[in-house]
């Protein structure tokens, strides 16, 4: 969807019509005769493939209508559709079309037999919990409508009968794909939810069905997943115009060559600041080369990797350099890192040496070459710049990212991969002009390779700030441009900042949120530019940006924006075909920005950076992250593939909810999580710290005005901070787990009963919770869903002999209820419906008097209006007309009903056939020219 669902589900609709040619429609329906099918048969293969194709889902249900009348007396009756049929198909890719046709046909086959149990009725056995936000069982409803009739049945005698086009702002589901087979064309019309959808997104639906109907007319044999539903002008902007980012960079050189270029042009500008300590460009490279050498008589030479552990100062700029300038490659190590971990990163990057300090060192278990670069004379011998041994495509670094299994892996990065991206942010953020950029992060976190080699390829400066400084600083020193975490982005919107010397924030490292960037901006009084930064550490640090101009979308998150210099992005599906503008898919990554590969993990690596179909001659590398391309070539980052939840067939964004629990003005800031090892017993945990008096049944009334029910976190955790890594990352591995003693926010109320207090124990039992459960404790707030609301039922009818039917947990989820419904439970819950005798009037029922109040409320509303409009053609029996909607009142009761009051109270009264009047109102519309559209427009809807 376009925009987020709802908690109650919006019918403003609108709709788009289209034509299927004669000469495709003649195609699908021999088509159809050579399967043995029908035409509506291969129309619903055909919307369970787009869909399948738009949701990377192989198990789709769609909902259509059917008659219902299969006795022989009945079939004459056309066009009244007085039941629903929930179809559900799977379109596994690897299946031939064909075969899925044939699926389809036994599906529905099955179906129409089964087409006297009523929709209502197959939801209850089903058990589906009604949702506000949708509709139950299926979203899509698919219709065809070819009755068999011929043009000659549309004529009476002197009158022809055509169909008249109304422009519907009803829509009953999120999307209704309705197609009537007239004069060998099929008229399509979409009528679609607009609060979920765009009409550019419709437009696009259509011609994404019409090609897969083109697919399959010309190959039935053709497997689902090679079913192409683009067109060539699509593919051109998605692979053509919307990476279109050639630019040129200096290819051939490497970091260290560029900055001793640089100190050529700017040798007494300030390069570093650390404390009351600064190195000029000129000194930094004299001190450099001195260390260089060290190192290159040791051996260091290209590919070299040599390890700096050092707490963030001078000498780590003055190393990084060092490094490069022997030849080498660096891999930095973390001072805080856990022993195991940095011992892994030592033995699988086979170090020999580490550059480091004494007071490490000493403290250090290393038994390696360590050198000291604290020491001042080292800094004594030969200044002069080392002779060239590099090439670009030498390693610059190696950084260490967490890997699924609990091992880190090493990323490997080239020169000319850094040296792109940092050309990139000399254009783009200093515009080739010069600012400080502060150092405040550990180097072994590759968003601190902009703030270092940005200033130092451009003649500005890096100031270097320590571990516990204040970001208070950060903001009212010097530094212009800062690069951090959405993290770092929240702990700066708590303080009280008087002064503000930065221009431009860079946002990277985590997903960026709406909500956040509008508070920042605010905060700075849209005097600070903001950019969001999208890259993993295999794509050299940035490959995707966008910068901040006011909120265009009611997204939860910020676009990511477009590729950067030399980087081409793919959306693929599982099978790298390519997803259609708005279509989630995997973001895959190719371009001057890719990485060698991973560190000794030749089978990871080969797994993960893959040939570029595209570009034979490329690798392309496959994040794992979900997106999707919007309309204006800017990318939506969606989620992780491998973080994306399906609880209880529901997929879920965690992210929704986290956004829709920080708009409480009580809330500081929140996480949301899944708990729960077992694939049916997952639970979605939120954990929030609060800034002001707030309970948690306020926060679940709040949030359920906001989110469908399903999205409802089961718990609710109070916490004092959300923890990060050093990095500045959530650390959703700090987090504690929920112990099942939760607060709901209920006031415990004890059970007063033996079946008050059996209740209690099964809830908690099946529930799995050691608190307390009181008789007014919901069973879905306190951790329940639909799989759960089974084992209830199961372990009340044997510990109390009762028999609940699984919808009344539902309707009476707390015990206080379910002990009254078990005291009656013997006597049948539903009564047969006899029919009434005769009376003057009769009681309404409650939908009846909802309606009424609507009715009185707005009396110009179509809600409950099914409307067609019939053109009629030629001589019209007046007579004849009005005797033949007499005739349906006379037999129809409903048509002949009335609604009144009697003592107040509303009432519905039969009237007799004799006493219904009814008659057709008539306007003379011969005078109207044609060419008055618009008066003509208006006619005809009076009319």
């Amino acid at each position: 969807t376009d925009y987020q669902r709802s908690a109650v589900q919006s019918h403003k609709g609108a709709s788009k019509n289209f034509v299927i040619n004669k000469e495709l429609t003649n195609k699908l329906n021999r088509l159809a005769k050579k399967t043995g099918s029908t035409l509506y048969m291969v129309l619903l293969s055909a919307v369970n493939v787009l869909l399948s194709k738009y949701t990377g889902q192989e198990d789709i249900v769609i909902g259509s209508p059917i008659a219902g009348r299969h006795h022989s007396d009945l079939t004459s009756i056309v066009g009244m559709f007085v039941n629903t049929l929930a179809m559900r198909n799977y379109p596994s890719s690897d299946k031939e079309f064909r075969e899925f046709l044939k699926e389809v046909k036994e599906n529905s086959l099955r179906a129409y037999d089964n087409q006297d149990i009523q929709f209502e009725e197959l939801v209850d056995k089903l058990t589906v919990k009604r949702d506000t936000s949708r509709n139950p069982l299926f979203d899509i409803m698919f219709v065809l409508q070819n009755t068999g009739a011929s043009e000659e049945d549309l004529k009476l005698e002197k009158l022809e009968i055509s169909t008249f086009d109304l422009e519907s702002e009803i829509a009953k589901f999120d999307i209704t794909i309705t197609a009537i087979e007239t004069h060998g064309e099929l008229s399509l019309n979409i009528n679609y939810v607009t609060s979920l959808y765009k009409e550019s997104t419709i437009e696009r639906l259509v011609n994404h069905f019409t090609n897969i109907l083109k697919e399959i007319s010309m190959d039935i044999d053709v497997k689902i997943k090679d079913i192409d539903i683009l067109s060539e002008k699509d593919k051109h902007q998605l692979l053509v115009e919307f990476n279109d980012t050639k630019m040129n960079y200096p290819k051939g050189k490497t970091i260290h060559q560029l900055f001793e270029e640089q100190v050529e042009k700017t040798p007494n500008n300030t390069a570093v600041v650390y404390e009351d300590k600064k190195l000029t460009y000129k000194e930094l490279n004299e001190k450099t080369n001195s260390l260089a050498r060290v190192l290159r008589n040791k051996g260091v030479k290209p590919d070299t990797i040599v390890g700096i552990m050092l707490e963030r100062s001078i000498e780590v700029i003055i190393s990084l350099i060092a490094v490069l300038k022997a030849g080498g490659a660096y891999v930095p190590i973390d001072i805080n890192y856990s022993d195991d971990r940095i011992n892994h990163i030592i033995e699988d990057a086979d170090l020999d040496i580490i550059l480091t300090s004494k007071e490490i060192a000493n403290k250090s278990f290393i038994n390696l070459d360590l050198i000291d670069v604290t020491d001042k004379s080292i800094y004594k011998k030969d200044y002069s710049n080392l002779s060239l041994i590099n090439k670009s495509s030498d390693l610059v670094y190696v950084i260490y990212t967490s890997g699924s299994t609990g091992k880190p892996k090493g990323v490997m990065i080239e020169h000319s991969s850094v040296i792109n991206y940092i050309n990139f942010c000399k254009e783009y953020y200093l515009n080739n002009q010069k600012a400080d950029f502060p150092l405040f992060t550990s180097i072994s976190f590759d968003l601190t390779v902009t703030s270092i080699y940005t200033p130092l390829l451009s003649g500005s400066t890096i100031r270097i700030y320590s571990d516990n400084e204040d970001l208070n600083n950060l903001i009212t020193d010097k530094s212009n441009i800062i690069k951090l975490t959405p993290s770092h982005l929240k702990i700066l919107n708590e303080l009280d900042i008087k002064e503000c010397n930065v221009s431009k924030f860079i946002v990277g490292g985590e997903e960026f949120t709406n909500e956040l960037v509008k508070k920042i901006s605010s905060k700075f009084n849209n005097n600070v530019e903001i950019y969001n930064e999208y890259g993993p550490t295999e794509a050299t640090v940035g490959c995707i940006v966008y910068k901040y101009e006011g909120i265009k979308t009611s997204k939860k998150t910020l676009s990511i924006g477009i590729p950067i210099n030399n980087t081409k992005v793919y959306i693929l599906d599982r099978h790298l075909n390519i997803s259609p503008v708005g279509t989630a898919g995997e973001l895959y990554i190719s371009g001057a920005g890719l990485a060698r590969g991973y560190l000794n993990r030749h089978k990871l690596t080969n797994e993960k950076f893959i040939k570029n179909p595209f570009s034979p001659d490329k690798k392309m590398y496959g994040t794992g992250d979900l997106a999707r391309w919007l309309p204006d070539g800017n990318i939506e980052f969606i989620g992780r593939i491998d973080d994306q939840i399906k609880i209880r067939g529901f997929r879920i964004e965690l992210g929704e909810i986290e956004s829709q629990i920080q708009k409480l003005s009580q809330i500081k800031e929140s996480v949301v999580t899944v708990v729960g090892e077992e694939k049916d017993d997952k639970s979605i945990c939120a954990y929030f710290v609060k800034e002001g008096d707030i309970d948690i049944s306020y926060i679940r009334e709040e949030l359920s005005k906001a989110l469908p029910a399903y999205m409802m976190p089961s718990y609710f955790l109070e916490i004092d901070e959300i923890p990060l890594t050093i990095n500045g990352k959530i650390d959703k591995k700090a987090l504690p787990k929920p112990d099942g003693n939760i607060r709901i926010g209920v006031e415990y109320i004890a059970p007063r009963n033996e079946v008050e207090e059996k209740l209690s124990q099964i809830f908690k039992e099946v529930l799995n919770i050691e608190s307390k459960v009181g008789i007014k404790d919901n069973f879905f707030e306190l951790g329940g869903h639909s799989l759960k609301a089974t084992s209830l039922v199961s372990k009340i009818h044997k510990e109390l002999e009762v028999e609940i039917p699984l919808m009344e947990i539902f309707k009476s989820p707390t015990i206080e209820n379910l002990s009254r419904l078990i005291k009656v439970s013997e006597k049948s819950i539903y009564d047969a419906i006899k029919p009434v005798e005769k009376r003057e009037y009769y009681k309404v029922s409650a939908a009846q008097k909802r309606m009424y109040i609507i009715n009185q409320m707005d009396k110009e509303t179509t809600t409950y209006n099914m409307p067609a409009i019939l053109e009629l053609t030629g001589r019209l029996d007046r007579t004849k007309l009005e005797n033949t909607f007499k005739k349906l009142i006379n037999r129809h009761e409903s048509l002949r009903t009335l609604f009144t009051t009697v003592e107040d109270n509303l009432v519905q009264i039969v009237q007799e056939a004799s006493e219904a009047e009814f008659k057709i109102d008539y306007e003379d519309v011969s005078e109207i020219k044609v060419d008055e559209v618009e008066k003509l427009k208006l006619i005809k809807n009076k009319s």
